[in-house]
């Protein structure tokens, strides 16, 4: 049985790819005539053809078994069943989201319910265990419930088995001591398709993984930032524009979007930007919200933590890059006259038809638009320009990333969360991932294929998950909100600092290493 305990819900809901990562293998057959054809194989390699004077047939691999989604089906190495004794397994998690992540009492006919419901029952059977969720507050106030899980870890009562945590809070967990680097739990393996490769490697500092994200994580995908655009106005402004097509041919840029956006642009009555504009692009959040500037930043591809050579984490230094981005976000998102300003208080509602485009996470796509518009489509995040040749899409903080306390059994509650990373891929992905968001909320067949080209691009950076303990991001964002072109100077004078603080941040990790 499935218990749970939710402490309070808020008006506002912050949500977060960075994702899964499936692999996707080939096998080699050999013909008659000693050539070879590539198909797929478990490895990524291809099988070497027969030599010349070996008349034997050649070896061939098996073929590697898929779903019915064409994905690898993988076992996850753990005992096919254990017992427990009926233990609870506890599970700390963020009120008004575990809905689509942990809570399901019963079955009730919803896809994301009952696969919920299923991957949760199946791990409780499989280890003889019941999992209990514990959901409060929401993203305001989650600072201060991570308060209390840390006194409680620091206390010892093991009250909590697996942390299910708002990324930026939760971060600073690294170096608290406080939980269990994962790498040290023999039963967590991120090799394997159910935790994202690329999320795994931004998160690694020096052989320490504290964190993993992937199949566990449905806020990760709703988390995706991407531009929504009103498909009525669209047709009104060029009925022939296919943005869809322009999304595939690696067209999608700043300076595309604020040229359809243009085009859209209606003052109001007296031909100014008053009551009654309709205007090209907005974003969901205004009031210079912090989503936005960091969303068309990284869609750059720029990360302000890199590494070296070596491995060892350094602040990008290239600052002639970072200020013509920076230029052109203030341009975009200020000074365009097309363009919705994101410094003014008040915000446009996309549903009301105000503005063609709006910038905001895919979250949106399954609750607010999807019950009040049928006219929406949904691309990637726009490329800054054509020179970048591919899209990168940012994972908005709402994200979860998962941990384990170290006043629990170690290696007991890490084959838990194994099984239950495992059966997230096999039950939990495909219903929200393939039925749900590709098929349920798509309001168009192209939808399924920009959530692919998104799912594909996701794009992580220590420099926006530590911002708190760093501090470069923040001085990038204060210069874009300045819209004084230029800030060269401004960022320059942050590095010293920034970096010193990267430092300790990673000196921190290494403490704590061998947890």
């Amino acid at each position: 049985m499935i218990s749970r305990r939710v402490g309070g819900f808020a008006k506002t809901l912050a949500a977060i790819l960075a994702l899964l990562m499936c692999a996707i293998a080939f096998v080699s057959c050999a013909n008659g005539s000693g050539n070879t054809t590539d198909a797929p194989s478990g490895d990524g390699t291809s099988a070497s053809p027969a030599g010349s004077g070996d008349q034997t047939a050649p070896e061939t691999e098996p073929p590697v078994l898929t779903d019915e989604y064409g994905r690898p089906i993988e076992e996850d190495g753990l005992p096919a069943e254990a017992d427990l004794g009926g233990r609870t397994f506890t599970v700390h998690t963020r009120g008004n989201v575990d809905q689509y992540e942990w809570t399901a009492e019963d079955q009730n006919g919803e896809v994301l319910h009952d696969a919920i419901y299923k991957r949760n029952t199946n791990v409780e059977e499989r280890f003889k265990i019941d999992i209990n969720v514990i959901a409060e507050g929401t993203w305001s106030d989650y600072g201060t419930n991570l308060e209390k899980v840390k006194a409680s870890i620091k206390s010892g009562d093991g009250a909590y088995d697996l942390l299910c945590g708002y990324s930026t809070p939760i971060a600073s967990m690294a170096t608290s001591g406080l939980i269990y680097n994962l790498r040290n739990v023999s039963a967590i393996n991120f090799d394997k398709p159910w935790w994202s490769r690329g999320f795994t490697d931004e998160f690694t500092i020096d052989g320490a993984t504290f964190f993993g994200a992937g199949s566990l994580s449905i806020a990760m995908i709703y988390s995706m930032e991407c531009i929504f655009f009103n498909t009525s106005i669209m047709s009104e402004v060029d009925q022939s524009y296919n943005i869809y097509k322009t999304v595939q041919n690696l067209e999608w840029t700043w300076d595309e979007m604020i040229r359809v956006g243009q085009l859209a642009y209606v003052p109001d009555a007296s031909g100014t930007r008053g009551a009654g504009t309709r205007f090209g692009f907005c974003c969901r959040e205004n009031n210079n919200n912090g989503n936005a500037l960091t969303g068309f930043l990284y869609s750059t591809g720029i990360k302000l933590v890199q590494r070296d050579n070596e491995g060892n984490l350094i602040l990008n230094e290239d600052l002639d890059r970072l200020s013509t981005i920076v230029d052109k976000e203030q341009i975009l998102l200020f000074d365009t006259p097309s363009n919705f300003p994101l410094d003014l208080a008040e915000k446009l509602d996309f549903k009301e038809e105000t503005s063609l485009f709006c910038f905001t996470w895919l979250y949106y796509g399954q609750t607010d638009f999807a019950k009040t518009m049928d006219n929406y489509g949904v691309v990637p995040m726009p490329m800054f320009d054509k020179d970048q040749g591919r899209y990168y899409t940012p994972v908005q903080g709402g994200l979860h990333m998962y941990a384990i306390p170290n006043d629990t059994p170690k290696d007991e509650n890490g084959m838990i969360t194994e099984a239950l990373a495992a059966e997230s891929y096999r039950v939990l992905m495909p219903a929200y991932y393939e039925v749900i968001l590709k098929t349920r909320y798509a309001k168009d067949s192209q939808t399924s294929e920009m959530i692919d080209i998104m799912y594909d691009t996701v794009t992580f950076d220590i420099g926006n998950t530590y911002n708190s303990l760093i501090s470069y991001l923040g001085a990038v964002q204060a210069a874009v909100r300045s819209r004084t072109p230029g800030q060269v100077s401004t960022i320059r004078s942050t590095l010293k600092q920034a970096q010193k603080n990267l430092d300790e941040f990673v000196k921190g990790v290494k403490q704590h290493k061998s947890d």
